[in-house]
């Protein structure tokens, strides 16, 4: 499985209006709506949000991961925003997600939400997706940049709990 897959490319927002985590969330969430990836967004929204409660998703840098299994969605998928003025995601050393990975993964998939997040932290660590986003104006060069970086790791590892999407 390839993480590339899973991101929506009309879910990718360069300039988030959100100036709160919730806001946030509901304006990616809203985007996979727009995309036809997504029919119930208020139970994602509120997915999401007891999740951030567990424990906030900025993992610093100035990047955050709001990630939930949910019975909105079947199949995971992600969206992504960049914020110029920053959101704060409770991150480790203080520091205002300007990146935003949202990671949404059907209810009873945590083995698989495992393994997209641990990839998608190694990627964020080794091939700088936040210089992705940087360097990209559109979804589609998003997108191309992201998958020729992921390409340097190769496929998620494989798994029966791993759908083919």
């Amino acid at each position: 499985m390839w993480l590339h897959d899973v991101i929506v490319e009309d879910a990718i927002l360069y300039d988030l209006a959100a100036r709160t985590k919730e806001e946030a969330l509901a304006e990616l969430v809203g985007a996979l709506e727009k995309a036809g990836r997504l029919s119930r967004p208020e139970e994602a929204v509120r997915d999401l949000i007891v999740r951030e409660r567990a424990g906030g998703t900025g993992v610093g840098g100035g990047i955050a991961i709001p990630h939930a299994c949910t019975g909105a969605v079947h199949q995971p998928m992600a969206a992504i925003g960049r914020s110029g003025a920053g959101i704060d995601f409770n991150a480790f050393d203080g520091s205002k997600a300007h990146y935003i990975f949202l990671l949404l993964n059907g209810t009873g998939g945590d083995t698989l939400q495992l393994r997209i997040l641990a990839r998608l932290a190694k990627l964020i660590r080794e091939q700088d997706l936040a210089g992705c986003l940087r360097e990209s104006f559109t979804g589609k060069t998003f997108l191309d940049l992201f998958e020729e970086r992921e390409r340097i790791l190769g496929e998620i590892e494989s798994g029966k709990d791993l759908p083919s999407v």
